[in-house]
């Protein structure tokens, strides 16, 4: 396995229709989850790049791909990871679902609720 220097992660543009859904994916994407994506996409844009191996299979961003292919993005940022192991590829798409699970500060996320409210931005 190669390692990866510092900066050397770069962001391409890539036809959408290039990138391959990694059969195994362990993580599910209900309509709900791909509604709210494609709502958050539409009103804010898209900056999370999809990351993918050397062969446009998806390692993370399975969901993004979903949402943008419902609203008929051309192409989307990619960053291409050629330096995983076959065992890394499957860790890490598991590890990045994983990861982002963890407990609100409901004190300060009621207080930005608050102030999303105060100026009369659409929360749902």
């Amino acid at each position: 396995m190669q390692k990866l220097k510092d900066n050397e992660l770069k962001i391409e543009w890539i036809e959408l229709s290039k990138l391959k859904p990694y059969k195994a994916n362990t993580k599910l994407h209900p309509k709900e989850q791909i509604d709210k994506l494609k709502k958050q996409i539409k009103e804010h844009g898209f900056d999370v790049p999809i990351v993918v191996d050397d062969k446009f299979v998806i390692l993370k961003g399975h969901a993004r791909v979903i949402a943008c292919k419902e609203l008929k993005h051309k192409t989307v940022p990619v960053i291409i990871r050629t330096d995983l192991s076959e065992a890394q590829k499957r860790a890490v798409r598991i590890a990045d679902n994983k990861l982002t699970e963890s407990a609100w500060d409901d004190d300060m996320l009621v207080a930005e609720f608050e102030f999303l409210k105060d100026l009369d931005f659409d929360i749902d």
